[in-house]
């Protein structure tokens, strides 16, 4: 994976998803080489009275973009080219939307009421297109968006999202990902005393440092991440998104890590395998870091391979 903030709002504004004022809270990177089979099959039933889309949305009390739903709101704009980037979501993608939002905390979905406007924030998901852009080396898999047309969107794109058996995992772990950055920024005021600070690393000077092990620079100086673990470096946000998505993995992984290959049912995930956070800050920080993240994000619940102990 390469390339900073500003490529990144470069690749969305290219798209048509970038507008002013719109704050870009976090992203979960794709780097083409680590997921080289994944199917992106085109959806072309708009299931706009899908008994399963309205199921899951009355269960979590969120919204799916549908391009019913769009032509009112306009929560994703056209491409430059005119092109529509809305995808409908089809059963098997809001399946795995269901298996995940079923063991999260509520937290990690519920609306908000907006303490400026007194509006009911609804957490929206939206699904896309890829957008290939030439000369670019990684891709954006998903993106929270949490002041956007009032109510906060989570855009994934639909080669990012697989649900074959190979990817489905990733794509759990995409929507850990986002929505911690949903957790981060629309439920609390002290994020950052509650899951960054207590793994030590309070400056990105810090996290360069403990990361340093797992990056490396391009010729231009630019941060290059070798895995979804190392892309924690970037900065204290996505440090903490990576965080949590280890944590889904399980205790012993967020410590000691995954060496490749050895889960098989955890298919493009377990390929990529995982660092323990115990190498980059020492088993009693990690630990302590463990420990705040059960408590302040995941209010008591523990996993394993993704499933709630």
């Amino acid at each position: 994976m390469s390339g900073g903030c500003l490529s990144r709002r470069a690749l969305l504004r290219a798209a048509g998803l970038a507008g002013a004022g719109v704050a870009l809270s976090g992203c979960r990177l794709l780097a083409p080489p680590a997921l080289p089979a994944l199917s992106q099959p085109v959806v072309t039933d708009r299931g706009e009275l899908s008994p399963r889309r309205k199921a899951l949305e009355e269960r979590y009390g969120i919204r799916l973009v549908t391009h019913t739903l769009n032509t009112d709101r306009q929560l994703v704009q056209p491409a430059p080219d005119g092109r529509d980037l809305l995808v409908e979501w089809d059963d098997e993608r809001i399946a795995i939307l269901d298996e995940t939002l079923r063991v999260l905390p509520a937290s990690f979905y519920r609306a908000r009421t907006d303490r400026r406007t007194g509006e009911q924030r609804t957490v929206h998901f939206a699904l896309l297109r890829q957008l290939d852009v030439p000369g670019r080396t990684f891709g954006v898999a998903a993106e929270m968006r949490p002041y956007f047309s009032t109510d906060p969107v989570v855009v994934f794109l639909i080669g990012s999202f697989p649900v074959n058996a190979r990817g489905r995992a990733y794509s759990r772990s995409v929507i850990v990902h986002e929505l911690t950055h949903k957790v981060s920024n629309l439920e609390r005021t002290d994020s950052y005393e509650a899951f960054f600070r207590p793994s030590g690393l309070r400056t990105q000077e810090d996290l360069n440092r403990a990361y340093a092990s797992v990056i490396r620079r391009d010729s231009r100086g630019r941060l290059q991440f070798e895995s979804a673990t190392a892309y924690g470096a970037y900065n204290p946000e996505e440090h903490g998104a990576v965080a949590s998505e280890h944590y889904f993995m399980g205790r012993e992984i967020f410590l000691s890590g995954l060496a490749p290959n050895r889960v098989p049912e955890l298919g493009a995930l377990g390929e990529m395998g995982y660092f323990g956070y115990a190498q980059f800050l020492g088993e009693e920080q990690a630990i302590t870091f463990y420990e705040a993240l059960k408590r302040n994000l995941y209010e008591g619940r523990e996993y394993r391979y993704h499933q709630l102990l």
